[in-house]
């Protein structure tokens, strides 16, 4: 017969074993460290992996170590010259990993992150209080740089490490930004009329130098034009001499004593059209005939009558 009784006890002692074990065996993770507390006080400090608790006894709290962001509320800043700003930041931390720095955030700070938003604000309002409008939408990394430096210096003690703080947003009222909006569109207006001229200012001059280089050519053109021509001129020129110099010189060489007829007939030549010629007969009809082949003149030998042979009487 089963003891009823003898089970039962062996369930509540399962169970509550189970409990135990369950209450007393925690996990931390890579990304968290861990706080155990006994009796309301600092008892030890857990890296990573699993841990033991005495059940009823310890307290396991565990801390988020990866980078966090938060975005403060925007807030409204009064600048220098007067002028109404709504700032947007972000800002990214987190927890350093060591063990002094993990019970700092825990026991130093209470909610760290709301106390990050409080910073921002009022080192913000210290920032851009001494600076224009003009500085500081042009000099948003000095803002930038400013902030994370003053962020760092009163969360250091909290085992907080500031990684970055930026501006997210910069907007002046909307007056001044529609008034501003009108300038660039004047800027921009000029420039892209400043643009056109150089434009059109650029077109007339390759137009100028596109017509003084056609002019360039065509004088050049000429130039060589009539260097050819003259060339060709002296050429021959200088063949009409070569060839007078080359008839002179045969008259000269082969036909001496007949050289003096022969230029009283050019002479003859030059004024007389259609005419007839009358030369004596002989040996020096042929060479005329020869040297005047090409002339459109009758030449017509005469014989000439002998020469008187009569003595004077005494």
């Amino acid at each position: 017969m089963v003891d009823y009784t003898l089970v039962a006890v062996l369930v509540i002692l399962i169970f509550v074993v189970a409990w135990i074990t369950g209450r007393s065996l925690h996990i931390v993770r890579p990304t968290q460290r861990g706080l155990v507390e006994r009796y309301g006080k600092y008892h030890r400090f857990v890296p990573t992996g699993l841990t033991f608790l005495v059940p009823g006894v310890d307290r396991l709290i565990k801390v988020n170590i990866t980078e966090q962001i938060t975005e403060p509320e925007p807030q409204v800043i009064v600048t220098k010259d007067r002028l109404n700003l709504t700032i947007n930041m972000v800002v990214s931390y987190k927890v350093r990993t060591d063990e002094t720095s993990v019970k700092e955030s825990e026991y130093s700070v209470n909610n760290y992150k709301q106390q990050i938003d409080i910073l921002c604000h009022v080192a913000l309002r210290d920032i851009l209080g001494s600076m224009t409008y003009e500085e500081a939408n042009q000099g948003r990394d000095v803002i930038n740089q400013q902030l994370l430096t003053k962020l760092k210096s009163q969360t250091d003690s909290w085992g907080i490490d500031i990684v970055r703080a930026e501006i997210k947003d910069l907007r002046p009222p909307q007056n001044i930004q529609d008034s501003m909006n009108k300038i660039i569109e004047s800027e921009n207006t000029k420039r892209s009329a400043v643009n056109q001229a150089d434009a059109l200012a650029a077109q007339a001059d390759g137009q100028r130098r596109a017509a003084i280089a056609q002019a360039e050519g065509e004088r050049q053109a000429e130039i060589l034009k009539a260097e050819g021509q003259r060339q060709a001129t002296i050429s021959i020129a200088e063949g009409d001499a070569q060839a007078t110099k080359l008839r002179n010189e045969a008259l000269t060489t082969y036909f001496k004593d007949n050289a003096v007829v022969f230029k009283k007939l050019e002479a003859i030549e030059s004024v007389m059209n259609n005419a007839k010629i009358i030369v004596p007969e002989g040996n020096l009809t042929t060479l005329i005939l020869n040297e005047a082949s090409n002339l459109d003149k009758q030449l017509i030998p005469v014989k000439m009558p002998p020469a008187s042979d009569d003595k004077p009487s005494k």
